[in-house]
């Protein structure tokens, strides 16, 4: 089951936490811009922002060259630093959000559910971030960010340095093997959006479930 619409930002959500959709991506393989692709009745970016609302009190939306959707009902920020990929989209959201604490949620993963995130909150600490690890791997942008991390996120791609995963070794950040904490656990949570393909397996997922 998809998110609730996020009619009501501020009645979920811990206070110190905030909540940021990365929409920044090129799209490159899908062909048109995925975060308006349509899922159910919404663009994906809709879904994105529903669970991003059933999360968080504060919403926060992040883009690269354009934002997709203008009209959202949530403050937008654009990349740090364009074109360097998902660093720069987190280094906007840490910037701009009024939290001590962001979960980025990528605008192509419309499965994902407030469980992982709330899984992953209660392991939140001050100076590193806390990372999911699916079945699949480390999931990069499934994640809660202390703002701390600014500073260190900056100093980086100051100095060219673009590459999350490498980012989140050199700061120690805490992979949360989440096969092994939710009981639950769907591995269809993880599915990721790169090509239409995907979408329409995707589609095919969510009316099996009916």
């Amino acid at each position: 089951m998809l998110s609730d619409p996020y009619s009501n930002p501020d009645a979920a959500g811990p206070a110190s936490l905030a909540a940021a959709v990365i929409a920044g991506g090129k799209s490159s393989r899908f062909g048109s811009s995925k975060a308006l692709a349509e899922l159910e009745g919404r663009r994906l970016i809709e879904h994105a922002l529903a669970l991003a609302a059933a999360i968080a009190p504060r919403v926060i939306l992040n883009y690269g060259a354009l934002n997709p959707w203008p009209e959202a009902p949530v403050p937008a920020v654009a990349d740090s630093y364009p074109g360097c990929g998902p660093m720069g989209g987190i280094l906007a959201v840490l910037a701009a959000a009024p939290a001590t604490y962001i979960a980025t949620l990528p605008c192509d993963m419309p499965l994902l559910t407030p469980e992982i995130y709330q899984a992953l909150f209660r392991l939140r600490a001050p100076e590193r971030p806390v990372v999911a690890r699916s079945h699949r791997g480390l999931e990069p942008l499934v994640a809660i960010w202390p703002a701390t991390l600014a500073q260190p996120l900056q100093e980086a791609l100051e100095a060219r340095q673009y590459a999350l995963q490498r980012f989140l070794k050199s700061i120690n950040a805490l992979e949360v093997p989440l096969l092994e904490i939710i009981t639950d656990y769907q591995p269809n949570w993880f599915a990721n959006i790169n090509r239409p393909e995907d979408l329409e397996e995707v589609r095919r997922v969510l009316k099996d479930k009916g």
